[in-house]
């Protein structure tokens, strides 16, 4: 993000203030011509970094359910993280369908899961119920990672 300048100027000193994103530059020095009291001629403007922080934007998240099956994302199309959950108790395994990659999680009864992956694009979370020797899909919830 570019800087933001605004300056001010009083009747000794005159400041420009620039904003980022992420910190704040104050540039300080008595205006031109002006003298300051015991300090003769102005010198070069001082510059002095006040409150600069590194703060990261707060990741994305969205999340919904499809029949017994839940989906929620976190993050962008540079790194998510996906929580698969079921809506009701049942017994199998998660397929997770990303971008470019596609996985599955262990097996068991009343699991939640979690998988990471990077990418723009649908993401899905397939519920897969154990019916003896074959699978039953239960749901299949998905979001759009941007």
């Amino acid at each position: 993000m570019p800087f933001k300048a605004i300056t001010f100027r009083r009747a000794r000193h005159a400041a420009l203030i620039l904003i980022g994103a992420a910190s704040i530059l104050i540039a300080a020095a008595p205006a031109q011509g002006m003298t300051v009291p015991g300090q003769g001629t102005p010198g070069p403007a001082a510059s002095v970094v006040v409150g600069s922080s590194t703060a990261a934007a707060q990741p994305a998240s969205a999340s919904g359910c499809s029949v017994w099956v839940c989906i929620k994302v976190t993050g962008n199309a540079s790194f998510y993280t996906v929580t698969a959950s079921q809506l009701v108790g049942w017994c199998g395994h998660f397929q997770f369908l990303f971008p470019h990659q596609h996985s599955n999680s262990g097996s068991g009864c009343n699991i939640t899961s979690l998988a990471d992956g990077s990418g723009a694009g649908k993401v899905c979370v397939v519920g897969w119920q154990k019916n003896g020797s074959s699978f039953t899909n239960v749901g299949e919830p998905c979001e759009t990672v941007r």
